[in-house]
């Protein structure tokens, strides 16, 4: 079927999902999750959000109070 990995190593927590091309990074208090395949970019580090799709064209910023959407 799909193939998973998963790494866990101190803080930082890796997961490869090599069916739909899925990558998760966990490092401390960021987060950045990567698939591949509808080209989505996930980033979230402390209070700020971040989140990119390529596709689509979708940019989406959450950061504190202030949300911008392009």
């Amino acid at each position: 079927g799909s193939r998973l990995n998963f790494y866990l190593s101190g803080s930082r927590l890796n997961f490869y999902l090599s069916g739909s091309r899925l990558n998760l990074y966990l490092s401390g208090s960021r987060l950045n999750l990567y698939l591949s395949g509808s080209r989505l970019n996930f980033y979230m580090s402390g209070p700020r959000l971040n989140f990119y799709l390529s596709g689509s064209r979708l940019n989406f910023y959450l950061s504190g109070s202030r949300l911008s959407f392009y």
